[in-house]
């Protein structure tokens, strides 16, 4: 499921994150990462149709909720499948574990955290933040997020969230539930490693993959297998965490 929240929005409608003509820096479509990972040359990087001109624009930041969580997620999938590991950013660049930031050429730039460190998140402005997994934040995480998109360079400012579904009252589904943020469902035949749509079968590894998901079961297998915000069984207070 991926999930983004008005920023800046023009009337009453709600505008998914701009795109515009780039050169390809890399495509990547995954079950629930399709939606920012998919990335052009145009849309991260380079606006000409900014008015001062200068095609500087873009500040980004991808955030889980801790910084160790992403780098063996996210991180993983935006140096392997859309940069490539031929990229400058990946041969020449700090390892996952050491990098604080892709710096394009124009100034461009995309930085990376945890919500266990938030202080120089916090401490700056953003076009677009996307946040990985997000049934992990609590409700202030997002808030505290929100009121950083300010860097005023993109179209758009918006944060943008990726998740596995939780409880239906877990916060984030009911901000969606209350039109405060809107919820995009996204298959597991959307993912072109697991279907093939011009043979419109799954593939070798789908096959596989599906058929871990389909052994589970309960709340589990409901989330998992077929994206639906379910109570687990027998428990009570499902969000309860310790903050």
């Amino acid at each position: 499921t991926y999930v983004f929240q008005r920023g800046t929005n023009r009337g009453d409608s709600w505008i998914a994150p701009p795109t515009w003509a780039g050169d390809s820096a890399g495509t990547w479509r995954g079950d629930r990462t399709s939606f920012v990972i998919r990335v052009d040359g145009g849309s991260i990087v380079n606006d000409p149709s900014i008015p001062n001109g200068d095609g500087r624009l873009y500040r980004g930041l991808m955030i889980r909720k801790t910084r160790v969580s992403l780098t063996n997620s996210g991180l993983v999938t935006f140096e392997k499948h859309v940069l490539g590991d031929n990229h400058p950013f990946v041969m020449n660049g700090p390892t996952r574990q050491h990098r604080d930031s892709y710096l394009y050429d124009n100034g461009s730039e995309i930085s990376i955290g945890g919500m266990d460190n938030p202080t120089r998140i916090m401490s700056t402005e953003w076009d677009m933040i996307f946040a990985q997994e997000a049934v992990e934040l609590t409700e202030e995480d997002a808030d505290n997020l929100s009121t950083r998109l300010r860097n005023g360079r993109a179209p758009i400012q918006q944060l943008g969230m990726d998740t596995n579904p939780g409880a239906p009252m877990h916060w984030l589904k009911q901000r969606c539930d209350k039109e405060r943020a809107r919820m995009i469902f996204c298959r597991h035949e959307d993912n072109p490693i697991l279907y093939d749509h011009e043979k419109q079968e799954w593939t070798a590894r789908g096959v596989e993959y599906l058929a871990k998901l389909d052994a589970l079961t309960g709340a589990r297998k409901e989330r998992l297998r077929f994206g639906k915000w379910t109570q687990a069984e027998d428990v009570i207070y499902d969000n309860w965490t310790q903050d």
